[in-house]
C-alpha cells in the first residue's frame, strides 16, 4: 500500500515554491498598480483646477527642463550605458568566478535533511573560474562596436536636448504673441468703445479675454508635459530670449557652414555602421580561433572533505575553427549587408541634398517675410505721422488702422519663427541660439 509522507510532500511543494518566485498572481498585481493609477488619477483631477500659478522666465525653465524632462533624462541614461558600455568591454576580460552551493537528498532522507550527518554527506560546494582568454580574441571587434554606440547615444542625447529647448522656446513665443495680441486687440475695442460707444465692443473685449485664457491654459499645459511637473499652472514670460537678437544679426546667412553639423555627423555614423556590417559578414568566411585557458576547480567541499586545486591540471586550449556555408547562410547574410550599404548611402546622399534645398528655401521664405515686415514698418510709420496731424476722429481711425498693421506683424512674426525653429538646431544656428542666451 501507498503511504504519502506529508514532510516529504512538505518539502518539496516548498522547493516549487521557490522555482516559481514569490509572484503567483499577476491580475492581482495589476490590479493593484491599476488602484495606484486610479488614486493619482482622482487627485490630480479634483485639484487640476485650483492649482497655484508660477510665473517663470526663460533662464528658470531651462533649469526646470534639465531637471524633470523625460526625454533628456532617457536620452542621459542611454549615453551613460553607452560609456558603461565601452568600459565593460574591458571589465570582460577579467576572469569569471562561479561558486555554486548544492545541497542533494534521496527521497528516504527527507525525514531527516537537518541532520547532521546527513548535511555533512549531502552538501556541496565549487568555486571555479572560467572565460579566462576567451574575451581577447573578440576585443578589437567588441570596443569597436561600443564605441560606435557611444557616438551614436551621444549624438541622439545632443537631439534630443536641442529639440526639447526649442520645443520650450516655441512656447515662450506663442506666450509673448498671446499677451501681443490680448493687447492690441484691448487698445482697438477700448478706443471703439471710447469714440463709437459700441456695445458689441463690450462682448468682444469678454471673448478676446476668453480666447487668451484658453491660449495660457494650453501653453501651460505643454509646459508641465516638458518639466513633468503638475503641481502648478505656468505661467511663462518673457525673459531674455535671445531670438530677436539673433534675427537682427542675420542669423540665416548663407555664408554659415552646415557641413560639420550634428545632423551630417549622424549621416556619417550610418554609413560608417553600414560599411561595418559588411565587414563583420566577411569576416565569417575566414576561420576563428578558439584560445581558452582552463583552471581546475578552485576549492571543493564534498561529503565534508575539502579540497584545493591542482594548478598542474591548468590546461591551455587553442585551435582553427571554420564552418562550410553549405546552406548558403552566409552568402545571404552578406548579400544583404551590402545592399544596406549601398541604400544607406545613396539615403544619405539624398538626405543631404535634401537639407540644402530645404536651407535655401527657409532662407528664400525668410526674406520675403523680412520684406514683408520691413513694408508694415513702413505703412505703420505712415500712420503715425499722419495721427499727429488729424483731429479726434481720423486719429481712432487711424488707431484702428495701426493696430491692424500691427497684427499683421505679429502673424508674419510668428511664421518667421515656425521657419526658423528647425534651423535652430543646426549646429552653427544653435551656437549662436546658445551665445544669444548668455
Amino acid at each position: 500500500m501507498l503511504t504519502i509522507d506529508v514532510t516529504r510532500v512538505g518539502v518539496l511543494l516548498c522547493i516549487c515554491l521557490m522555482v516559481v518566485g514569490c509572484r503567483l498572481n499577476a491580475s492581482e498585481d495589476v490590479h493593484v498598480a491599476q488602484q495606484d493609477m486610479r488614486e493619482i488619477w482622482r487627485g490630480f483631477e479634483a485639484e487640476k483646477d485650483r492649482l497655484p500659478v508660477q510665473r517663470i522666465g526663460w533662464r528658470e525653465a531651462l533649469v526646470l527642463l534639465h531637471e524633470g524632462n523625460l526625454e533628456i533624462e532617457s536620452a542621459e541614461n542611454t549615453l551613460s550605458e553607452a560609456k558603461d558600455g565601452i568600459a565593460q568591454v574591458y571589465r570582460d576580460l577579467m576572469p569569471l568566478v562561479t561558486m555554486r552551493l548544492g545541497y542533494g537528498l534521496s527521497i528516504d532522507e527527507f525525514d531527516r535533511a537537518f541532520e547532521e550527518d546527513v548535511v555533512k554527506n549531502n552538501l556541496t560546494f565549487n568555486m571555479f573560474v572560467v572565460n579566462l582568454l576567451q574575451g581577447f580574441i573578440s576585443l578589437p571587434r567588441r570596443a569597436y562596436s561600443a564605441r560606435m554606440q557611444l557616438f551614436g547615444a551621444e549624438i541622439q542625447r545632443e537631439k534630443v536636448y536641442r529639440e526639447q529647448v526649442l520645443t520650450m522656446y516655441g512656447l515662450f513665443q506663442q506666450a509673448r504673441r498671446a499677451e501681443q495680441w490680448l493687447e492690441l486687440t484691448g487698445m482697438m475695442l477700448d478706443d471703439r468703445m471710447l469714440h463709437q460707444d459700441d456695445e458689441a465692443a463690450y462682448k468682444e473685449t469678454q471673448t478676446s479675454r476668453d480666447q487668451w485664457l484658453s491660449e495660457q491654459k494650453k501653453i501651460s499645459e505643454a509646459a508641465s508635459a516638458m518639466f513633468n511637473r503638475y503641481d502648478v499652472r505656468w505661467e511663462l514670460v518673457e525673459d531674455s530670449l535671445p531670438l530677436d537678437r539673433m534675427l537682427a544679426a542675420g542669423l540665416y546667412s548663407s555664408d554659415l557652414d552646415l557641413s560639420e553639423s550634428m545632423q551630417v555627423k549622424a549621416i556619417a555614423l550610418d554609413i560608417v555602421a553600414s560599411e561595418a556590417r559588411v565587414d563583420l559578414q566577411y569576416l565569417q568566411y575566414l576561420p576563428t580561433l578558439d584560445l581558452s585557458l582552463a583552471l581546475p576547480t578552485l576549492y571543493r567541499i564534498n561529503r565534508g572533505e575539502s579540497e584545493t586545486a591542482d594548478f598542474n591540471e591548468m590546461r591551455v586550449h587553442g585551435g582553427l575553427n571554420y564552418m562550410v556555408d553549405t546552406r548558403g547562410h552566409r552568402k545571404r547574410a552578406t548579400r544583404q549587408a551590402e545592399f544596406n550599404r549601398d541604400y544607406v548611402r545613396k539615403q544619405s546622399e539624398a538626405q543631404i541634398k535634401q537639407f540644402v534645398q530645404e536651407l535655401s528655401h527657409r532662407q528664400d521664405e525668410l526674406a520675403k517675410l523680412d520684406a514683408t515686415i520691413r513694408d508694415y514698418e513702413y505703412e505703420r510709420q505712415l500712420i503715425r505721422d499722419a495721427s499727429e496731424l488729424g483731429d479726434l476722429d481720423s486719429v481712432s481711425t487711424l488707431m484702428q488702422a495701426a493696430m491692424r498693421v500691427e497684427m499683421k506683424i505679429a502673424e508674419v512674426e510668428r511664421q518667421r519663427l515656425e521657419l526658423m525653429l528647425p534651423l535652430l538646431a543646426w549646429d552653427p544656428y544653435w551656437q549662436v541660439f546658445v551665445k544669444g542666451q548668455e
